[in-house]
């Protein structure tokens, strides 16, 4: 079996994320450094033409609805700031924010909103410049705070290293669909592709391709900070040191987490779950350097997965793992290695 995903595969399907509607009514004439209070919808193109401007745009009121119709926010030849961030002179900060169908190119941030509650990003093709190996900081989607959304976004890292793709901090986030293509090389290491880190978070249907290993600990997909559950299913990640990571906020008693159906190749660890209270169920993990499916604490209910052509191990569980049966492993380690520890794997079909 051969479980690798196509690189190119994964930037043609982020390049294809944009649906470009028809211009609506009301089109605004925006500049680069505007500031907006209402909501708009862009008429056109947006140009940051100085290098290193410190922003693009600003969100500065609740309940702003930003259409960009199709168009593009665009830095400069030497790259900027922030491509849309959000300033408020409440210091609950703004909520209910939405940015539509668009592209911001050329940014260390794509989208920097913080602190921000009950706001979406929908349809938003994000490509952060590439700075030279000393810069640090660039990100695609960055917010801050409760019940936010990015779905069906789609994230190009250039830059050497630096902050996840799509990183969400707070309780009951969501991350749906969206395409992360993440930058790095050997010598300087990596992005993380869609972070959450808080209560209830849901990641669904996301797709990561990682750069080759290198110094940094780079996550596909990955919840943490959650002590009553979290959500992490059907996510496709490639060549991530961690493809899917589940760790609940403190070691034992806590968690609940769901990591299902996901599928991961290349890397390090395919699936690492740090969670007593997790189910692990129909995931596929493969050619993993190290192991498929990597479980930390006791109490991990595991079930019906496939682990194959791994460094080392198919599936590691600690003394008093969960093992709900119907788990399968071949091909994994060099034959001295058992195919799984403390579960039980049968044999793959023969082909």
């Amino acid at each position: 079996m051969n479980g690798r995903i196509c690189l190119r595969a994964v930037l043609t399907a982020a390049a294809g994320l944009l649906l470009l509607a028809g211009a609506p009514a009301h089109a605004a004439h925006v500049q680069c450094g505007d500031t907006l209070t209402t909501s708009t919808t862009l008429d056109g193109d947006v140009l940051c033409a100085d290098d290193y401007q410190p922003y693009g745009l600003r969100i500065a009121a609740d309940n702003v609805l930003l259409r960009m119709n199709g168009h593009a926010l665009r830095a400069g030849l030497g790259g900027g700031g922030v491509g849309i961030s959000s300033s408020s002179p409440d210091a609950d900060g703004l909520q209910g924010v939405r940015i539509k169908r668009g592209s911001i190119e050329g940014f260390l941030a794509g989208v920097d909103l913080a602190p921000i509650d009950d706001s979406t990003i929908f349809k938003v093709n994000v490509t952060t410049n590439a700075f030279d190996s000393q810069e640090l900081g660039d990100a695609g989607i960055l917010l801050t705070g409760h019940r936010n959304r990015v779905e069906q976004s789609g994230v190009s890292l250039l830059a050497p290293f630096g902050d996840p793709g799509i990183r969400l901090a707070g309780n009951d986030v969501y991350a749906w669909g969206n395409v992360v293509a993440a930058g790095g090389d050997e010598s300087s290491g990596g992005h993380s592709g869609v972070v959450a880190i808080g209560e209830r978070p849901r990641l669904v249907y996301n797709r990561v391709a990682c750069s080759p290993l290198g110094q940094l600990s780079v996550a596909g997909v990955s919840a943490s900070g959650y002590t009553e559950y979290a959500v992490v299913n059907r996510n496709l990640t490639q060549d991530c040191t961690e493809g899917v990571v589940a760790q609940a906020a403190v070691a034992a008693g806590a968690g609940g987490g769901r990591v299902a159906l996901n599928h991961t190749a290349g890397g390090n660890v395919g699936i690492r779950v740090q969670d007593g209270s997790a189910t692990v169920n129909r995931n596929i993990a493969e050619e993993a350097s190290d192991t498929g499916i990597l479980l930390s604490l006791a109490g991990t209910f595991v079930r019906a997965n496939a682990a194959h052509n791994n460094g080392s191990y198919g599936i590691y569980g600690p003394e008093g793992t969960v093992d709900g049966g119907g788990n399968v492993a071949g091909g994994n380690g060099d034959g001295t290695n058992p195919q799984c520890v403390n579960v039980s794997c049968s044999p793959p079909p023969p082909p």
